[in-house]
């Protein structure tokens, strides 16, 4: 077949969208069909080129540093960053569609349309699009599939029955449906009336050999292992608390999320950030995907719940894998009691993975038959 993906993957910072967009197309092709994400950058998340015109001048007003060329490319990140990636990681469609009307260009393009994995179907995110991820360009003979679809929350994210009227008859036109939490599963039967089935994210489903070759691909040396941590919304106590934990394990700290710092130059690469996490000593992070790879690179971790991004997709993922007591409040002091987060029984988790991988491929393969 000739499918064709939709999902986040154009984020200019987020790192768990690329690399789970590159696992789901690497997945699909090696299932022998013919893929293509399709470079949907919505108009609200292009990079305008008057910021790039400034970051540039910025630049320029600066010193020159030693090695001009490599810091230029380094301080426009996280454009250069992501970018490069999807470059090497990625099959991005030559042309970039911004808006729906460009993507009904796709109407008859391919013979399977797959939409996910990530929160593709959390419409407070997707907006002023949200019909797109559901699919609604598709020509009548193209085959929509959802693989590992996530609302992001354990409810629709947006009361509004004028939407979910619209929503219904979109998903009703798909061949199969299925999510990444087990709310998911609840919210398609009981609000969109359809059947959907739990599957594995895409980073979980390729496993951890493909991230290792990624990481093997930039021949990296690190002098850092320690304590990194992958935080989207910081604070002063949570820096404390960061920083009495490195004590406690006797290892620095280093932050790989980086987006605030942007004027100091540093956004580390796809492949750095693979890379501290696979050297780490313990990992500390609020992300689903960084919670994804702390498992697949078998660290130990601590995830900080945070209500307000939404904690049930991490919920639902620990409590399959037996670890939601790695779940800890903003304001619990982990690092009192660190020994409670440490030597999780990898040899467990990894079974449970397999047996949930088994289940995932056969849903993928029985979609594209």
């Amino acid at each position: 077949m000739k499918v064709g993906l939709l999902n986040l993957q154009h984020s200019q910072k987020n790192y768990g969208a690329v690399l789970q967009a590159s696992a789901l197309e690497s997945v699909v092709r090696e299932l022998n069909h013919e893929v293509t994400t399709i470079n949907f950058v919505p108009y609200p998340d292009r990079p305008q080129p008057k910021s790039f015109k400034n970051s540039l001048i910025k630049i320029l007003k600066s010193p020159l540093p030693k090695h001009f060329v490599r810091d230029v490319k380094h301080r426009l990140s996280p454009y250069y960053v992501f970018t490069r990636f999807r470059k090497a990681w990625l099959n991005v469609s030559k042309r970039e569609f911004n808006n729906a009307t460009d993507l009904k260009y796709l109407e008859n393009e391919f013979d399977a349309l797959i939409v996910g994995s990530d929160q593709v179907w959390r419409t407070e995110y997707t907006k002023p699009y949200r019909l797109s991820y559901f699919l609604d360009f598709a020509g009548a003979n193209t085959r929509r599939i959802a693989y590992a679809a996530s609302f992001g929350l354990d409810r629709l994210s947006e009361d509004d029955p004028k939407l979910l009227e619209r929503i219904r008859p979109e998903v009703k036109r798909f061949h199969s449906i299925s999510v990444r939490e087990d709310s998911g599963v609840s919210i398609c039967r009981s609000e969109l009336k359809v059947d959907a089935t739990h599957v594995l994210d895409p980073t979980l489903l390729r496993g951890r050999a493909f991230f290792d070759e990624i990481i093997e691909s930039e021949n990296l040396k690190l002098e850092y292992k320690g304590l990194p941590y992958y935080k989207l919304d910081s604070s002063q106590s949570f820096l404390d608390e960061i920083n009495a934990a490195g004590k406690v394990l006797n290892c620095s700290s280093i932050n790989l999320y980086e987006a605030e710092n942007l004027d100091s130059g540093k956004f580390v690469s796809v492949f750095e950030w693979l890379a501290r996490l696979r050297e780490a000593k313990f990992i500390v992070t609020d992300s689903y995907h960084c919670v994804c790879f702390a498992i697949l690179f078998e660290k130990d971790f601590v995830c900080i719940a945070n209500p307000e991004r939404g904690i049930s997709r991490i919920e639902s993922l620990l409590s399959a894998l037996g670890l939601k007591s790695q779940i800890v409040n903003e304001d619990i002091a982990f690092s009192q009691e660190i020994d409670k987060y440490t030597n999780i029984d990898y040899k467990k988790v990894t079974q449970k993975i397999s047996e949930l991988r088994i289940q995932s491929l056969a849903f993928l393969k029985a979609s594209l038959s």
